[in-house]
């Protein structure tokens, strides 16, 4: 039986991992892959959690202040909740500089991604041009990985263009009162701003409008920030359980790979 080693289990490493895996490979997984601490109250929306902590300033914002980012010439433009550091705090011993450029890196079981949700978009036939194989060799691929991560959206809408329709869709999530009106207002101007090259659309993010599995539809509890308590915006840790729970598949973690010889 062919085997692999799969380094990370960010969202390009799990899918690979599972891919193999239903093709009867074995697959053995290194990972840093630190842990999240359990989630505080799963069914609690924000604001209860805001009125019914004991300490809901340290939940949300740290007690040191740690999720406030004030705005100076030196801050990044934007911050992380204090239950989501362990995603980026580095291994002892790791350093990493960056010439010109701020460099990010994710340790924790599901790597970066753990810290926003995904998508799944098709590249268009000349977004590729100088690839050796054409867009539809790539198409199928792209559905599969919609299907296993539950993308919203609407494929008939004016960012269909850009976006290629694909199969495991599902219907676009709810708007709140200030989507719908920006979007009364670009149906009412539609055409004089599509003149400007500027078009609308529901955007198509990996968060579940209706059930998917052991995953809830989203209850707009408010609390995608601090990560989600149900799962229904996905994170590649769900599929990285997926991987754990096939008998081809050895996860070990707290390992940092260093180079390939």
């Amino acid at each position: 039986m062919p085997s692999v080693h799969v380094v990370g289990s960010g969202p390009s490493g799990v899918h690979l991992a599972l891919t193999l895996l239903e093709r009867g490979w074995d697959v053995t997984m290194l990972d840093v892959g630190r842990e999240a601490a359990p989630t505080v109250r799963p069914s609690a929306t924000w604001r209860e959690l805001k009125d019914e902590l004991d300490d809901p300033v340290a939940y949300f914002l740290g007690r040191d202040g740690s999720g406030v980012v004030f705005p100076t010439e030196d801050a990044e433009v934007y911050g992380f909740p204090p239950g989501r550091q362990f995603i980026f705090e580095p291994p002892p011993g790791a350093t990493f500089r960056g010439d010109g450029f701020e460099p990010l890196f994710g340790f924790a079981q599901g790597g970066l991604a753990e810290a926003w949700t995904a998508g799944c978009y098709p590249f268009l036939e000349s977004e590729i041009t100088d690839f050796p194989f054409p867009a539809q060799a790539l198409f199928d691929a792209f559905s599969i990985v919609a299907q296993r991560i539950g993308v919203n959206g609407d494929v008939g809408d004016d960012l269909a263009q850009f976006y290629p329709p694909h199969e495991g869709v599902q219907q676009p999530l709810a708007c709140d009162r200030h989507s719908q009106l920006l979007e009364k207002r670009y149906a009412a101007r539609r055409d004089r701003i599509n003149r400007l090259g500027v078009y609308l659309g529901r955007t198509r993010v990996a968060t579940l409008s209706q059930r998917l599995g052991d995953r809830p539809e989203c209850s707009h509890c408010g609390r995608c920030l601090w990560g989600c308590p149900t799962g229904s915006l996905y994170t590649p840790s769900l599929t990285l359980a997926t991987c754990q729970a096939h008998p081809n598949f050895r996860y070990l973690g707290g390992i940092r790979v260093l180079r390939f010889d």
